[in-house]
């Protein structure tokens, strides 16, 4: 069918870009879309942190760290079983069982 309109997402990208705030970009879209959409990362950006060809969902927060602030972060939620869980972003390489299951879609 032709004449649609492209389905969109909305995603509140943040952190170390030129440009934060709310951004509508069409579905199927990478998270480097996102990032460039806000004007790009600063120099301050720690882009190794960000999984730049993931796909946007809708309602996902994009956060793009300053070099030197996600060590701190991952220091801090690494202090034991018995700690208190962080809010925030997710990091998948470090998130525990029960991190990953509060995931929107990543139910059993």
């Amino acid at each position: 069918m032709t004449g649609l309109p492209a389905a969109r997402v909305v995603v509140d990208v943040v952190g170390a870009v030129r440009r934060p705030g709310l951004y509508r970009l069409e579905q199927g879209t990478r998270i480097a879309d996102a990032v460039a959409r806000a004007g790009g990362a600063t120099g301050k950006a720690d882009l190794s942190m960000v999984n730049l060809a993931a796909p946007l969902a809708d309602g996902e927060q994009v956060v793009v760290p300053k070099r030197g602030a996600a060590g701190a972060a991952l220091g801090a939620g690494a202090a034991g079983a018995g700690a208190a869980p962080t809010t925030g972003p997710v990091h998948l390489s470090t998130a525990t069982l029960e991190q990953l299951d509060s995931l929107p879609g990543s139910g059993r």
